[in-house]
């Protein structure tokens, strides 16, 4: 089909139209008025043979209509496969010589980066040869960033991990002795009330017992705290009874030596002794020598 002419359909639409408000008025009044009910009926035909028709007529016009759209598309179609081929080739040959000027343009623009994106590597503790860097572009490279921060914080937190899980381990090991140790006590505490348990309840005797554990206890601590204090006290007052002696003994020997020192000045010896006397005068002592004796 070369040409398809738009015809209108027939009857017309303002035909349709005083035909609908002719019969709008229409009305049968009683169940028994056979003539109106007969004018009705004949009104009701006449709009469907009417609608009929315009539905025939418009199935027939899609159908044309159809046919003639198809053949476009077949000639569009074998008209655009003649020349799209070439256009295509074209198309990719001018591609490729934009995608190099981009890639040249893009390393270009990449090397004023190089500097600042290898420090940033090294802050990040990755090494990666230039010429690949100079390929990234900002968005792989942030997510090369990215994943190597967050590889670096998952090594940091399974470190942490670690760290903790040994101190669990460490703090399950001292539970685990502080609980055998109270198992312990408690052993020893459930034997003892087991042999008091014949002359007194278990529960007062429990807290009684409690009660003495933790006297004897502060007893023993202040005991032991006597005690440090005594040796304490003990080991001062020794440190300077000995001090004291050794102070009073120096001095000692320091006037026997001023003494024997004050007596070899004199002369006086074993031989010459007999020639000497001495009189102390509170702290003084004053040596008279003997000169001469005569014998009546």
């Amino acid at each position: 089909m070369d040409n398809l002419e738009l015809i209108k359909f027939s009857p017309a639409k303002a035909e349709l139209t005083e035909l609908a408000k002719k019969y709008s008025d229409l009305k049968i009044d009683w169940i028994d008025d056979k003539e109106w009910y007969k004018i009705v009926d004949g009104a009701r035909k006449n709009l469907k043979t009417q609608r009929v028709n315009i539905s025939k007529y418009g199935k027939e016009m899609r159908e044309a209509a159809n046919a003639y759209t198809k053949e476009v598309i077949r000639q569009e179609k074998e008209l655009i496969e003649i020349i799209e081929p070439l256009e295509k080739s074209l198309e990719l040959m001018q591609d490729e010589i934009d995608e190099e000027k981009k890639r040249i343009k893009f390393i270009e623009d990449q090397k004023v980066k190089l500097p600042w994106r290898l420090d940033i590597l090294d802050s990040v503790q990755l090494r990666i040869d230039e010429d690949e860097i100079l390929l990234m572009t900002d968005y792989d490279f942030d997510s090369l960033i990215s994943n190597q921060k967050a590889l670096l914080l998952a090594q940091e937190q399974e470190r942490i991990n670690e760290e903790r899980r040994e101190l669990e381990e460490e703090k399950r090991k001292v539970q685990e002795e502080k609980d055998r140790i109270e198992q312990e006590e408690k052993r020893k505490k459930d034997i003892k009330e087991a042999e008091d348990k014949a002359r007194i309840d278990a529960e007062d005797r429990a807290k009684k017992e409690k009660a003495d554990i933790e006297r004897r206890h502060q007893e023993e601590l202040d005991r032991i705290k006597k005690d440090q204090e005594y040796l304490e006290v003990k080991i001062k007052k020794d440190a300077e009874d000995k001090a004291r002696k050794e102070k009073e003994e120096q001095e000692e020997l320091e006037k026997k030596k001023k003494w024997n020192n004050f007596l070899k000045k004199c002369w006086y010896t074993v031989e010459t002794k007999h020639l000497f006397k001495n009189e102390k005068q509170g702290t003084k002592v004053i040596l008279w020598k003997n000169v001469w004796e005569f014998i009546i």
